[in-house]
């Protein structure tokens, strides 16, 4: 299911009495390990890091990816992070948010079974 905007108070609803289990879009405005308890670890978010940060300087990049990825977010739910590249996005603002992202959230590959 797609989300965006300030929709915290749903994700417990929408776990339980709906059985959602994939999340896209949950951004900068969500908190993403808040999310993680409110529902369980059977879900996967997509989060956006919003087109207008991807523009900002370096420090804001980070700034938001910490944000994102803290609480150990990665070893409870399968988690994606995304950005577009809208104009004014520099490739070495896509190069930072990419290597910024591997270093701080770690990239690995689930195994299937």
């Amino acid at each position: 299911m797609h989300l965006c905007g300030h929709v915290q108070h749903l994700f417990n609803t929408l776990y339980r009495e709906m059985g959602i289990r994939i999340f896209n879009g949950p951004g900068v405005q969500i908190d993403l390990g808040k999310m993680a308890e409110d529902t369980g670890a059977d879900i996967e978010i997509q989060g956006d890091i919003g087109y207008s940060t991807m523009r900002e300087s370096h420090p804001e990049i980070e700034r938001v990816l910490d944000k994102m990825l803290g609480r150990d977010l990665k070893d409870r739910v399968k988690l994606m992070l995304y950005a577009f590249a809208v104009a004014g996005t520099t490739p070495d603002n896509m190069r930072f948010f990419y290597e910024k992202a591997k270093e701080i959230g770690g990239i690995f590959r689930v195994k299937e079974s």
